[in-house]
């Protein structure tokens, strides 16, 4: 089923690494620290207001982070509270058929808790293949393009609390929330995680768009398209995605590659890492309880 072959990959892996990785309990506790440590970095350096931070990707993605570590967290809560056993896939569809369509609860309720089971293990997986590529992608560009081009003394843009973890530690949580969970990265995936980037393209196009006082930077520049962070102004977050600027569409179409480059990293790097993956991804049975934890 397509539905069953979507989570062998994130299921498989916790069985073939069981005796080399923390107990279960240890991995829920990891991500209950990292949801309420980037969380609360992010609620700290919200320094100009959320109209003025949530205009920058680098907050979109570490803000999704976090949301990814509570969302990871509650689902190993939910492996842990059945005793991280439960009924494989192909059990629930079985039992369904052979109940012949009526009196059923038991096994409705079976298969409803199922479907939603699988649904978070599949969203997890999305969100965390859609927050590791952000991740690199960021800190890649952060130090090895915008902090050599800064000539500020100091580079207090960059060399500060919330730049180092929204440009390298969040990097570390995700490296070692890919050792830990039994999660593997899929290439066909990259079509899905794309939309996260042309999801901020669209709405930093639309924000300058709808605000009366920001609309003509769509086509022209002058002194109100400059933003001032003193007064919590932002047109443009980055000075590649001014549309007034030439060859605006190939700074966007940059901005797919870079990230679908990152995306190939990452997916390479957790094959290193999970090298059996491929080997249970033919597997038919999934354990619902482990496709979330």
């Amino acid at each position: 089923k397509a539905t069953t072959s979507l989570h062998a990959v994130a299921t498989s892996q916790l069985t073939a690494r069981r005796n080399s990785v923390p107990p279960d309990v240890c991995i829920l506790i990891f991500r209950l620290v990292a949801a309420a440590y980037i969380l609360g970095v992010d609620v700290h350096c919200d320094s100009h207001g959320p109209a003025f931070d949530f205009g920058f990707f680098t907050i979109w993605s570490y803000t999704l982070l976090g949301l990814y570590f509570a969302l990871a967290a509650a689902a190993s809560a939910l492996h842990l509270r059945r005793g991280g056993t439960g009924a494989s896939a192909r059990d629930v569809e079985f039992c369904d058929t052979a109940a012949g369509g009526g009196g059923r609860p038991p096994v409705e309720a079976a298969a409803a808790r199922a479907s939603w089971e699988l649904r978070l293990g599949r969203l997890n997986q999305v969100v965390f293949s859609t927050v590791a590529a952000a991740a690199l992608m960021l800190d890649v560009t952060l130090w090895g393009v915008l902090y050599p081009v800064d000539h500020t003394p100091g580079h207090p843009g960059e060399l500060n609390f919330c730049s180092y973890n929204m440009h390298a530690v969040n990097l570390v949580w995700v490296v070692t929330e890919l050792y830990l969970n039994n999660i593997q990265i899929r290439l066909n995936d990259l079509a899905l995680a794309l939309w996260w980037v042309l999801i901020y393209g669209i709405f930093t196009i639309l924000r300058v768009a709808l605000n009366p006082s920001t609309r003509s930077c769509l086509t022209q520049s002058g002194p109100q398209c400059e933003s001032d962070p003193s007064r919590k102004y932002l047109v443009w977050p980055y000075f590649f995605m001014d549309t007034n600027k030439p060859l605006v569409v190939f700074w966007y179409l940059g901005l797919l590659v870079l990230f679908s480059l990152a995306y190939l990293a990452m997916w390479r790097f957790s094959r290193c890492l999970k090298p059996l993956a491929p080997l249970y991804e033919q597997q038919p049975d999934v354990v619902l309880d482990e496709a979330v934890a």
